[in-house]
């Protein structure tokens, strides 16, 4: 059960992040990330705009 309730924070988050994330897929990742506590490895350019992903995203 708590992987359902986990898994439904990842869905929520990734509805609310900005509009500037226009990928489904990408939303999730980084929805993903956020919920888990993860690092992010990514060289999709739109990635560092997100504010939520300060000190989380490894790039070029």
């Amino acid at each position: 059960m708590s992987w359902l309730v986990r898994h439904g924070r990842i869905a929520s988050l990734a509805l609310t992040l900005p509009e500037h994330h226009k990928d489904l897929q990408d939303r999730l990742i980084i929805a993903t990330a956020i919920i888990y506590y993860a690092r992010l490895l990514s060289f999709d350019a739109a990635f560092p705009a997100d504010q939520e992903l300060n000190g989380r995203l490894i790039n070029r």
